[in-house]
């Protein structure tokens, strides 16, 4: 069984290089997750890869700087992949949690978010019916329209606008 230890990650946000943003384009291609055209969007939205051992990517998180309405405010949309050969335990929380808090440190400086969001479109996610989830200070406040389970993470000093 794979351990979050067989894994590196390495940030991407804003600084992908050309060979790195074909390797993300590749692999969301060949696990057909993304069309060209939302690769091309989403290659700029790119915050973490995810690489096993022989360095290939096998996971990647992304996020978008999006309006909520509900706490009218701007916040995160946050995005994850890892390809099924490649989970293993605890590993999407760790990616999670490395792109919520790098997300944060840029945030202290810019202030252009409060927080995270998840849209917890995953069958096996949306059984965890905790109000907060454990480890990743996750906090329900909702469902779209869909019925998908929406968690938020307020950036630390983060205000709301009322």
């Amino acid at each position: 069984m794979k351990s979050i230890h067989d894994f590196t990650f390495n940030c991407v946000w804003k600084s992908t290089d050309l060979k790195m943003r074909q390797q993300i384009v590749e692999f969301w291609k060949q696990y057909n997750v993304l069309d060209d055209a939302l690769a091309m969007e989403r290659i700029d939205q790119a915050v973490y890869t995810v690489c096993d051992k022989e360095d290939k990517i096998c996971g990647i998180s992304t996020a978008s700087l999006v309006y909520h309405k509900v706490i009218e405010s701007n916040v995160y949309l946050y995005r994850c992949f890892i390809a099924k050969s490649n989970r293993a335990p605890a590993l999407d929380a760790l990616l999670l949690l490395k792109t919520r808090d790098y997300l944060e440190q840029m945030t202290q400086l810019d202030r252009k978010a409060v927080g995270l969001i998840v849209v917890a479109q995953n069958s096996f996610l949306k059984k965890w019916n905790k109000a907060v989830w454990p480890d990743t200070d996750m906090m329900y406040i909702g469902n779209t329209e869909a019925g998908d389970p929406v968690r938020i993470y307020y950036f630390k000093g983060s205000k709301i606008m009322t």
